[in-house]
């Protein structure tokens, strides 16, 4: 996919000060940041482990326990920013996971 920056908008919890927006040049690189930061979580939370693993469903828990979540991405035919929900960040993690572990095999 071409160029197009993303901005994904995220708060963790209830709390204001858990609001924060990470940008990104195209939709794979947000959603690969989101994954990045699950696993940083899982990490932080079992510190002595030598790796983490997950499955899916883990995953899109983690997703839709957040208390807000919305990726905009910028779409030239409407010259502006189309905005997109949990459903479709959680169907893009699970193509690019579906997509690694067949890299891997």
């Amino acid at each position: 996919m071409s160029d197009t920056h993303t901005i994904a908008l995220i708060q963790v919890s209830k709390h204001d000060s858990t609001r924060f927006y990470t940008d990104y040049p195209n939709i794979e690189q947000c959603l690969e940041g989101i994954l990045r930061m699950y696993e940083t979580k899982l990490k932080e939370a079992h510190p002595g482990a030598k790796g983490v693993t997950y499955d899916y469903v883990s995953l899109c828990l983690y997703i839709d326990d957040l208390k807000e979540m919305t990726v905009l991405s910028w779409d030239r035919t409407i010259q502006g920013y189309r905005r997109y929900d949990r459903l479709f960040v959680k169907s893009g993690l699970h193509d690019l996971c579906a997509n690694a572990v067949a890299r891997r095999r």
